[in-house]
Formats: C-alpha cells, sequence, structure tokens
C-alpha cells in the first residue's frame, strides 16, 4: 500500500532546508537553468554557452525562501542572472545546488524559454516553487 506524507511534514522538512541559514550545509544555494532534463543525481545539466552566463548564488534564509505552505515553498527575492551576450539558449529546467555543488533539487520551467543575445534571464518572486511529493 502506498502513502504520502502529510502537508505538515513536508512543510517542516522545506522550511529545514531552505530557508534555515543554521544549517551549515546550506548558507548559499547556486541557481542555474538548463537546456536539458537534469537527473535526481544532479547529472545531465547544460548549462548555457554564452560567456556571461553564470549560475546565481543566493543566501539561503527566510529572505530568500517564503515558508512553506501546502508542501510548496517558492523565492521570495527575484533570481536574475547575467546578460547574455555571444550565444542564444534554448532554457528548459533549473537545477539548485548547495555550495558544495551536490544537487538538492531540480525542476521544469512552465514554458521552455528561449534566452537570446542582450536578454537577462530571471525568476520573479514567487515563480520558482519547490514541492516536496
Amino acid at each position: 500500500m502506498a502513502g504520502s506524507f502529510c502537508d505538515y511534514v513536508e512543510d517542516k522538512c522545506l522550511d529545514i532546508f531552505f530557508g534555515n541559514a543554521s544549517n551549515a550545509t546550506q548558507v548559499l544555494c547556486t541557481i542555474d537553468l538548463s537546456t536539458t532534463t537534469p537527473t535526481d543525481a544532479g547529472g545531465n545539466v547544460t548549462v548555457p554557452t554564452d560567456a556571461s552566463y553564470a549560475a546565481v548564488s543566493v543566501t539561503n534564509n527566510l529572505t530568500t525562501w517564503a515558508p512553506s505552505s501546502g508542501g510548496s515553498k517558492h523565492n521570495d527575492i527575484a533570481f536574475t542572472f547575467p546578460t547574455f551576450t555571444t550565444a542564444s539558449a534554448l532554457v528548459t529546467h533549473f537545477i539548485v545546488k548547495d555550495g558544495s555543488a551536490n544537487c538538492l533539487c531540480w525542476g521544469s520551467l512552465t514554458n521552455s524559454k528561449t534566452i537570446d543575445i542582450g536578454d537577462t534571464a530571471s525568476f520573479a518572486i514567487g515563480a520558482m516553487v519547490i514541492t516536496l511529493t
């Protein structure tokens, strides 16, 4: 018989993992864009080849991540990448890594997006949703 964690446990786990600055292994996170579908092991991440591309580093605290609700957590600040200067990319996924480059989670974009030269990719407040299922 299959079962599920209740929202209460899901919310507690998300709040401990994302937004708890006292968790020393999770003080910083990086957000990467990917043009391929990542794996749960953190592989198959293909970042854009634009010369200016860099992952976004964020502090893992309750300013960055809103408190979890209903088994989901979202960003409470915008995540903005450098402006593309040399190459376009069709971005399909994101990946969140800890400060040691371990995969924490990944997800697909609601709509794949071509980032052209001169464009600045970003996640608006509330746009990145992490759900524990």
